[in-house]
């Protein structure tokens, strides 16, 4: 099922946003909730959920951490990239499915219908200057609907999904609706992932992943290659600004065979000094780096200011690097967050991912 409907900015962290529509859905006979319960309720008994799941396991061999972690609260996997097509247009792809547990223990009811788990995917396509296709869904894990799986590392809600093909050495992603699709295969690198962990969550960063297949856009079938990234988290919560606080994460591929994955807390107000995090992939990363919203390039979308363009000063270089979105128009996720591929007009011309949420109202 498809779901167009925007939910309020104020349920900012996005996967819980994504459990309390889903627990809407699943009615009060299955999920033990009333009729007219406010959605800060709802969201507040998720989060009761969460505290109930132990720390995160932290990471371990990528191989088998693709695969599904039910005994985690959530979980998510990211696919993101820049590719060009045989005439040297370049586009940006996105596909993310994710997890959350809306119980600490199996149900004892047992019914096909009953889901102790929902899962929500997006994915974008991103034509250059010109407006983004997006798309959302949400499901519960029940009649096959969607799910993920331990032993063949693999994930999918209805038919957008991915696998681990492992006797090709890749993996391969699909999404798709009427007006964009996108059927992928990601090579996977001799070099190895980053860990990542963090307080409430753990996981692998795979930069520099080539890319290649098809993306199709208003009916027309696109052969096209490129690089990708690969983000695979679990956890008792995944990253999102919250309460007076706004969440910048940046991947950037510098062009050059390194990458940086950065995260910047800010208040969602302004003002102060902004919290920076950065890890690096065949490149190097010191505490110099700066990474700052450009003025000019804040714009209003869905009754928030976002901060779409970014410059970054690498380790002491004189000339920043500026990043803007690659797409046009694209609209907010179904927490109000905004993501989307960011470029520079440097050569070699790097790229990125930006994700921003929990930013305030003009």
């Amino acid at each position: 099922m498809s779901v167009k409907k925007t939910v309020a900015p104020v349920l900012a962290v996005l996967l819980l946003v994504a459990a309390v529509l889903g627990v809407r859905w699943l009615g009060e006979e299955e999920s033990g909730v009333a009729e007219g319960v406010e959605a800060g309720d709802l969201l507040e008994g998720v989060r009761e959920v969460a505290e109930r799941f132990p720390a995160p396991e932290k990471a371990g061999s990528w191989s088998r951490d693709m695969g599904a972690k039910p005994g985690e609260f959530a979980e998510s996997w990211l696919f993101a990239g820049r590719v060009h097509d045989r005439q040297g247009r370049p586009f940006g792809f996105q596909l993310e499915i994710s997890r959350i547990a809306i119980r600490a223990e199996a149900s004892a009811r047992q019914s096909a219908w009953a889901a102790e788990h929902i899962y929500r995917a997006r994915f974008s396509v991103e034509p250059k200057s010109a407006k983004t296709h997006f798309g959302e869904r949400l499901s519960r894990a029940a009649l096959g609907l969607a799910g993920a799986d331990g032993q063949t590392a693999r994930a999918w809600v209805e038919n957008w999904r991915f696998v681990h093909d492992e006797g090709a050495g890749a993996l391969r992603i699909e999404a798709g609706d009427a007006g964009a699709g996108m059927a992928l295969r990601l090579e996977i690198p001799e070099h190895p992932p980053v860990a990542v962990e963090g307080e409430l969550h753990a996981g692998h960063w795979w930069p520099r992943l080539r890319a290649e297949g098809t993306l199709t856009l208003d009916g027309q079938v696109l052969q096209v290659s490129g690089t990708a990234l690969l983000e695979r988290l679990w956890g008792k919560a995944l990253p999102s600004g919250q309460g007076q606080l706004a969440l910048a994460r940046l991947w950037l591929d510098t062009g050059t065979g390194g990458a940086w994955r950065c995260q910047q807390l800010r208040r969602k107000t302004g003002g102060g000094t902004p919290l920076l995090q950065c890890q690096s992939h065949l490149s190097a990363v010191s505490g110099d780096i700066a990474l700052a919203p450009l003025e000019a390039g804040w714009q209003a979308i869905g009754g928030t200011r976002w901060p779409l363009v970014w410059t970054v000063r690498r380790n002491g270089e004189r000339s920043p690097l500026d990043l803007g979105p690659l797409g046009g128009e694209r609209p907010l996720s179904l927490a109000g967050n905004w993501s989307g591929i960011v470029v520079s007009d440097d050569d070699p011309a790097p790229w990125g991912l930006l994700e921003l949420s929990n930013f305030a109202a003009p």
